[in-house]
């Protein structure tokens, strides 16, 4: 991966810098960079990092990283507040279900050996708080199960919104812990961001108007 700054006074752009990931975020106050870095673990797995760091004379510094539970899913950011949510699951290795692979022979071509199965865990909302050394720590966590299709909309104050079903947006407080439900609002139309001002969430429902929540 690359990455290029834009100057908006002078629309210059900077040379290409090789980074590890993809960007999600910059934290104003330090100019620490957050990168989603996902690639192939040595067991075959694909697993997805946090990676954070600073820009230092056209090279990329790396400061630390975070292993997230899961290949894919939603990151949003607001300061040195992460919030995450994806599908957790894992292919468990056939020698632990079947045993050793049988010995090749004669005989071998006609035996089919069974797919491992994928072992599911469901969705994981979770947080990350960022130092300003650009170091993670690991935030409060929830196992929301298999049956809830949901995705993150975004993160303020330490507060996480997400949608559930794309028919209800669930407002959750990181701040506590465990972290809390402050709200389920059911919506008519299907939410797809979150806008913040001081006090308020602001999320757009198309025809069916705009859904307010009030921050902690």
């Amino acid at each position: 991966h690359y990455l290029r700054l834009l100057n908006p006074a002078t629309l210059k752009m900077s040379d290409a810098i090789n980074v590890p990931g993809i960007f999600i975020h910059r934290a104003a106050e330090t100019a620490t960079l957050v990168l989603k870095d996902t690639q192939y673990a040595e067991d075959g797995r694909e697993v997805t990092l946090l990676r954070s760091g600073s820009l230092q004379r056209n090279a990329f510094k790396l400061a630390d990283s975070f292993l997230l539970p899961f290949s894919y899913g939603d990151i949003k950011a607001d300061k040195n507040f992460i919030g995450y949510l994806g599908y957790a699951y894992d292919i468990l290795p056939y020698e632990d279900i079947y045993g050793p692979p049988v010995s090749e022979s004669a005989e071998a071509d006609r035996i089919v050996s069974p797919v491992p199965p994928v072992f599911v865990q469901g969705y994981i909302l979770g947080t990350v708080s960022l130092s300003n050394a650009g170091t993670f720590a690991a935030g409060g966590q929830l196992d929301l199960g298999q049956d809830v299709w949901c995705s993150l909309l975004g993160v303020k104050n330490g507060q996480t919104f997400i949608s559930v079903f794309g028919t209800a947006v669930a407002q959750l407080d990181f701040a506590a812990s465990p972290p809390a439900l402050l709200s389920l609002s059911p919506v008519m139309g299907s939410p797809v961001s979150v806008r913040f001002d001081a006090d308020t969430a602001y999320l757009p429902l198309g025809y069916s108007g705009t859904l307010l929540l009030p921050l902690l």
